[in-house]
């Protein structure tokens, strides 16, 4: 029990030591986690409620909602849009059998076959008699039509006249637009012509409102020669026939306008009042895009309108909508949502006030005793607690302190002790290696005053490479360093072996001032000299390649020997020495850099060997 808090103890105090020293690598992140750190828990838990919780759900709820109002408008809109192009269609639809009415005209061949014998289509009473029998056929076919006229090139004309229209008026009507006419019939345009006519229903009540269709009419026996034009007035009753129409809200503003944004008809029984016309609407929708819902806004209130236009007539279907029928379901959803977000504000709320009740408090009275704790008779004095829970074990936990402070201050005693006597014990076994090589320095100066240079440089690279072994113990060393003694190595075994061997050097200067271990190759230069090249005499070869192979450096020594067999490699990786063999260069790999960097041994008996080391960039 000593001994594991004695490890323990000391354990702590070195990882406490290594924090310290450890330098900020960015100051921003570590002022928030300065910040971070000195926020009160009541602060920490408002703010993992209100910026991890609420916010992100506020967030992702109001993205949600946008979504869905978006989907509500779109949809809204294709609604209404499909039932506009419904409403064109069916007025379309109206105003084809009314051109079909005209059409009748060619089911009378008599009346074409006195164009051959006719410059003026006029002249004549059976002439005009034929055609007035015609046009009151024309007339009587369909519902609502209250004149059809047919006027001559010669701006002349016949008229059959319903009871759906005043005689009078049509009649002025006629002779007010009879150049019109005359323009249509010879202009190079679409043969039929649909138009509001504004002037015919001034004062007389709903059945009034009129809108004609005229069609230019030609000789199909007579190699289409300009035969005159056909002018038809349909009251606009015959719009409330139409089904599309009908089913119009009374909420909703329906307008149809001619291709000179003259009134054709409106329902009349709509709680908008039509003067919206009057505004800035008509000249606004025009530069907009059909079959979207767009805004506009008067003084008092905002709409909604979208319109079609019939590619047949030219007529433009304007829907106006207010704008609370158009968002009514966004505007319950956004409800909906306000209610829910009040719900999760409160719950959040509540959560806050459990978790400082239940959390908080406790761990704020459990620092107060801790301030406290000077104060107690004895150090581990039992404390009352009756909750079971993390907030009860940290309360025992506070009690077990006590009763461990003072054996763990015993041992953190004990360690400081024992690192002082390893110290002094390190300083002890620093004065023989000192003493050794200062009598090979004394052993060297002898061999040079008796004339033996060889054996003096031998001595002093032995003395270099005894100094170099105890300098900075455990600190990293440039390669420059390292190359640096291996040669003197090399000049030692040069003197032993003679010729026997070279050595070959393939490193890039620029990567000498990197950092490595100590003694990274004088153990595999060793081991080829011993073992390699035992039962070779000349051409032995030794390659050192260092090159860099990303953040890393790759090193290579490569012999000429005699091999490894394969089963002893396993053996030479196990092995250990007094001095630093292989095995001890990996795991000091292993241990500084991590379990990446290591060696490899790669050999073919009789083709010799290759050593693999890789190991980070250090400056």
């Amino acid at each position: 029990m000593v001994e594991k808090y004695s490890v323990a103890g000391y354990c702590i105090g070195v990882l406490d030591l290594r924090k310290i020293q450890r330098k900020p690598r960015w100051s921003f992140w570590n002022k928030l986690r300065q910040l971070e750190k000195n926020i009160p828990l009541n602060g920490k838990v408002a703010i993992i409620i209100i910026f991890i919780i609420l916010i992100p759900l506020l967030l992702i709820s109001g993205v949600f909602f946008s979504f869905v109002h978006r989907n509500s408008m779109e949809t809204e809109e294709a609604a209404r849009n499909t039932s506009l192009i419904n409403v064109r269609d069916s007025v379309d639809t109206l105003m084809k059998t009314y051109e079909e009415t005209i059409d009748t005209i060619y089911n009378y061949p008599e009346l074409f076959r006195l164009s051959e014998r006719h410059e003026n289509f006029s002249s004549g009473v059976d002439t005009e008699n034929q055609f007035r029998r015609a046009l009151s056929r024309i007339r009587s076919a369909r519902g609502y039509i209250g004149n059809v006229s047919f006027v001559f090139p010669d701006s002349t004309r016949l008229e059959d006249t319903s009871g759906y229209g005043s005689f009078e008026v049509i009649h002025a009507e006629n002779e007010n637009r009879l150049s019109e006419f005359s323009e249509q019939m010879h202009a190079q345009k679409r043969s039929v012509h649909w138009e509001a006519n504004p002037s015919i229903r001034k004062g007389l009540g709903k059945a009034s409102y009129f809108f004609s269709c005229s069609k230019t009419v030609r000789n199909i026996y007579d190699e289409n020669q300009l035969m005159g034009q056909v002018v038809m007035y349909i009251s606009g009753l015959a719009m409330d026939d139409v089904t599309a129409l009908k089913q119009t809200s009374q909420d909703e503003l329906l307008v149809i306008l001619d291709s000179e944004n003259q009134l054709v008809w409106y329902n009349g029984d709509s709680k908008l009042d039509a003067s919206l016309l009057d505004g800035g609407l008509l000249e606004e929708f025009q530069r907009l895009q059909a079959g979207e819902i767009h805004d506009y806004h008067t003084k008092s209130e905002t709409y909604c309108y979208m319109y079609e236009t019939s590619s047949y007539s030219g007529w433009t279907f304007l829907n106006v909508i207010p704008m609370e029928a158009v968002t009514q379901q966004s505007d319950v959803f956004k409800l909906y949502f306000a209610v829910v977000m009040f719900l999760v504000c409160l719950f959040a709320l509540l959560c806050g006030i459990l978790i400082n009740r239940q959390m908080v408090r406790p761990i704020q009275a459990m620092i107060v005793m801790m301030d406290h704790i000077d104060e107690l008779e004895k150090i581990g004095q039992s404390l009352s607690v009756d909750r079971s829970d993390e907030i009860g074990g940290l309360y025992r936990s506070f009690e077990q302190m006590g009763d461990r402070i003072d054996f763990l201050i015993g041992q953190l005693k004990e360690a400081y002790s024992q690192d002082k006597e390893k110290e002094i014990k390190l300083i002890q076994s620093q004065l023989n290696p000192h003493f050794i090589y200062n009598t090979l320095e004394s052993i060297s100066w002898v061999a040079f005053d008796k004339d033996l240079p060889e054996v003096s440089k031998a001595l002093t690279c032995l003395s270099s490479i005894l100094r170099y072994s105890i300098k900075h113990t455990g600190a990293l060393v440039t390669f420059q360093d390292e190359l640096d003694q291996l040669e003197q190595y090399l000049y030692i075994q040069h003197f032993r072996f003679e010729e026997k061997f070279q050595v070959r050097y393939h490193i890039d200067s620029k990567l000498l001032q990197y950092k490595t271990i100590k003694f990274i190759f004088q153990p595999f230069v060793e081991n080829a000299l011993l073992h390699a090249f035992q039962d070779r005499y000349d051409h032995c070869l030794i390659d050192i390649t260092m090159a860099e192979d990303g953040n890393d450096i790759q090193i290579v020594i490569q012999d000429n020997g005699c091999g490894i067999p394969e089963n002893q490699i396993a053996q030479i990786m196990g092995k250990t020495s007094e001095g630093i063999g292989i095995n001890n260069i990996d795991k000091t790999l292993r241990l500084k850099f991590g379990n990446q960097y290591h060696l490899q041994i790669q050999s073919s008996p009789g083709a010799g060997t290759s050593v693999t080391l890789k190991i980070p960039k250090i400056r």
